[in-house]
């Protein structure tokens, strides 16, 4: 009986875990509840990645297909709302760059709101010679949050090997991004570049 019953414990054990790996997993709920990030996996011949969307929390209806991206980078994917849950700008970084987006909502439904398109990248302070000859290798946009006057604080990260000191510079600008109408965005602040390297 003991026996059977552990048999019967593991089966559900088992049961339990291969249903949590199958699940969608959602992160990022949004302040008021009702919204947050999933990421369901998806499998392919080349590599395994995930769609990205932003659900409504109870039903699971899709709200915003963000896309598609490999496992490998979901952990560094960032969602920030703003404390009305009205405004949700997303990003996630992969090897060579990431992708940033937008959105504002009425009522049930999110639209995008495009981006500056000249935003300007980071100035990277480099020791003497070392920007003889360099390699950018990656330049991401992450959103770090919404401000009462509905503006969006952002950073612009810019990473640059140098060849003549193997070194890797990495630029990072904060800026402030206002939007006009509620239909675009336009650069409304910008701050100074901080250079770090890896060393």
């Amino acid at each position: 009986m003991a026996r059977a019953l552990l048999i019967l414990l593991l089966s559900l054990g088992w049961a339990a875990i291969g249903f949590a790996e199958e699940s969608p997993l959602r992160k990022f709920p949004s302040p008021d509840g009702r919204f947050a990030l999933r990421f369901t996996e998806e499998n392919t011949d080349k590599t395994t990645a995930s769609r990205v969307e932003l659900v409504e929390r109870k039903s699971g209806k899709v709200a915003v297909n963000l896309g598609v991206a490999e496992n490998r980078y979901l952990p560094g994917a960032v969602l920030a709302w703003s404390a009305d849950s009205r405004r949700v700008a997303y990003s996630i970084h992969e090897h060579t760059g990431g992708v940033m987006s937008v959105h504002f909502r009425k009522g049930a439904a999110f639209r995008e709101v495009p981006l500056p398109d000249d935003l300007p990248d980071p100035r990277i302070r480099f020791r003497k010679g070392a920007a003889a000859e360099v390699r950018t290798y990656a330049a991401t946009l992450t959103p770090i949050r919404w401000l009462p006057s509905g503006s969006l604080k952002i950073t612009s990260e810019q990473t640059v090997l140098s060849l003549v000191e193997n070194v890797n510079y990495t630029g990072t600008l904060p800026m402030t991004i206002g939007f006009k109408r509620s239909s675009h965005g336009f650069l409304q602040k910008l701050g100074k570049t901080k250079t770090t390297t890896d060393e």
